[in-house]
């Protein structure tokens, strides 16, 4: 059930940026994933590696398939999640005075096929009780302007494609580093550590490559 990973070496790529002394050679190399079953394709830094994630009998109704995208060190970057379903209902009889508050620190639209405008979000929450940061990426049909504030119980990192994946499944994808904003998220201790990590090369490949998603 779950993806064929196989990469084409032959679409290796290079990327250059700029500074302040000009344009210069990136040795990031790029590999591209494509997959036939669903036309789906994405590129990402030739180090790192993916890895079908096993899912079990239970799991298959709400997670179709899904697939992680690693670094050198093993460490997650992105989860690709397709046909997802069975959500909703998980804030009922929450108390308003406990609906948490996200700030979208980094927003920027996509160019995908999807039936509504889809864009990749950073978005962090500041969990007073444990008096961490807990930041959330991923792309959402909902395009949140950088700077924003959003009062919601949950914050969801997928959009509704123009594709079926399945039998009652649908067209949902996530690619980020998690499906919804309940528990997870990548921890800082300030928000100074969070601009950090914003700045960082390895956001920026994050970036990049969830940005290269492609569904035909």
């Amino acid at each position: 059930q779950n993806f064929v990973v196989k990469t084409d070496k032959n679409q290796d790529q290079e990327s250059s940026k700029t500074t302040n002394g000009g344009e210069i050679k990136d040795v990031t190399k790029y590999k591209t994933f494509n997959d036939e079953t669903y036309d789906i394709s994405f590129q990402y830094p030739e180090t790192w590696t993916l890895g079908a994630v096993e899912i079990s009998d239970a799991d298959m109704p709400y997670w179709n398939r899904s697939m992680d995208v690693n670094n050198e060190d093993g460490e997650t970057m992105a989860t690709l999640v397709l046909g997802i379903s069975g959500l909703g209902g998980a804030c009922s009889g929450v108390d308003e005075s406990d609906i948490p508050s996200y700030t979208v620190l980094d927003s920027e639209l996509s160019s995908i096929k999807a039936k509504s405008e889809v864009a990749m979000h950073f978005t962090v929450h500041h969990d007073e009780s444990q008096g961490k940061y807990s930041a959330y990426y991923g792309l959402s049909d909902t395009y949140t302007s950088k700077g924003d504030f959003e009062h919601v119980c949950l914050f969801y990192n997928l959009f509704n494609s123009e594709k079926n994946f399945g039998d009652n499944i649908g067209g949902s994808v996530s690619f980020g580093n998690g499906v919804t904003t309940y528990g997870g998220g990548k921890k800082f201790s300030s928000l100074e550590d969070v601009n950090k990590y914003l700045a960082s090369d390895e956001y920026k490949e994050i970036k990049k490559m969830i940005l290269s998603l492609t569904i035909e």
